[in-house]
């Protein structure tokens, strides 16, 4: 009696009133709606997660909210002028050199193992005095350090008066800008490199110098008599620059930052500049300067890229092949440091090897 209300579990079931074809229906009608809320859900409901490593072991946490961007190109002061223009105390009276060095150089210890190499070797070579009735000034250009941002090198807030005290022992030769050290703004140290050399010096030539780099000034003193001194850009040529539009690439540079059409024919590119040492006069200095002030000017965050496009705008190449003494044939032979003006990516061991062995060899670079 007691079974005869309930169901038999085992008992064969009814047959069902839908087609095979209107329960098809009705499944992927359930689907659908089930991916819809879904992805709704994931919209409006979740929080985004992150995946970090504590001690070793992954674990997801909530994602923080993004930190202030780190590139400032594109802020402005309330009177117009970008970053860059800032340039310290302006003396009454140009110091009158041959040439300026400006260094981008940041605040890791490399960096500071890298300057004090440095000054101990290549920029030795030049004295306060002169080399052959030439003369040389250089600064090490640096941005602000900010420790709140992410995996910021700079840990405490006693940065600046380290790099007070670090160029006041070298006669005040470092520079700090008023926007993030950041690898994408070199661009900007670039450029406040131009505004401080023209407010400070009435100099010749400018010299863009990255701090990873061995560079025999000397020798680069011996080819200044061959050199032009106005619409003048000498340094790596590698070839007609082709923007990288990958998102993903570490060079990537968008249509709105350059379209690549100014000025643009199929066989008339900007050429590259290579970036770790490159040479302009005076006049393009002011004249690439100048641009940047301009309300319309939107530089590109790979520096030379940068310079290369400001300077194919103006109607200049950059001149040579190779940055290392017209006698030699070969640029990476450090066997042979009489030959070399410029090597980069160098240890700073290596900066001090090629230094004695020049030492070693005498200054004197070898006829071509």
């Amino acid at each position: 009696p007691i079974m005869a209300g309930r169901q038999n579990r085992f008992a064969p079931a009814a047959e069902s009133s839908f087609s095979p074809r209107e329960l098809l229906s009705k499944f992927m009608f359930l689907v659908i709606g089930g991916i819809i809320c879904y992805n709704l859900y994931l919209v409006y409901f979740k929080k985004p997660e992150t995946l970090v490593i504590i001690n070793n072991t992954p674990t997801r946490e909530e994602q923080p909210p993004p930190p202030p961007p780190i590139v400032q190109t594109f802020v402005r002061p309330p009177d117009g002028s970008p970053a860059w223009t800032w340039a310290g105390p302006v003396p009454s009276q140009r110091t009158r050199v041959t040439a300026v060095a400006a260094i981008t150089t940041g605040y890791d210890d490399k960096n500071r193992v890298y300057r004090k190499s440095i000054r101990e070797t290549w920029l030795s070579v030049i004295p306060p005095t002169g080399y052959k009735g030439k003369t040389l000034a250089h600064k090490f250009i640096l941005g602000e350090c900010i420790s709140s941002i992410p995996n910021s090198l700079c840990n405490n807030n006693a940065w600046l008066a380290q790099m007070q005290a670090e160029s006041r022992m070298f006669q005040d030769d470092m520079v700090v800008f008023p926007f993030v050290d950041h690898y994408k703004n070199l661009t900007m140290k670039t450029l406040g490199a131009f505004g401080y050399m023209l407010a400070h010096y009435d100099f010749e030539y400018f010299i863009k110098i990255d701090d990873d780099t061995s560079n025999q000034l000397d020798l680069f003193f011996e080819v200044l008599p061959r050199l032009p001194k106005e619409r003048f850009v000498w340094g790596k040529n590698t070839g007609p620059y082709v923007a990288h539009r990958d998102p993903n690439s570490p060079w990537a540079v968008t249509l709105e930052e350059w379209p690549g059409t100014r000025n643009i024919t199929p066989t008339h590119r900007p050429d590259h500049l290579h970036g770790p040492f490159y040479v302009l006069t005076y006049d393009m200095v002011k004249r690439l300067y100048e641009r940047s002030l301009q309300p319309d000017f939107v530089p590109i965050y790979i520096e030379d890229v940068n310079t290369s496009i400001m300077i194919f705008d103006e109607g200049v190449s950059p001149t040579g092949s190779f940055t290392f003494h017209p006698g030699c044939a070969i640029e990476e032979d450090i066997t042979k440091p009489d030959c070399l003006i410029s090597k980069h990516k160098c240890q700073e061991d290596e900066i001090y090897r090629i230094h004695q062995l020049r030492q070693q060899r005498g200054p004197e670079p070898r006829q071509s």
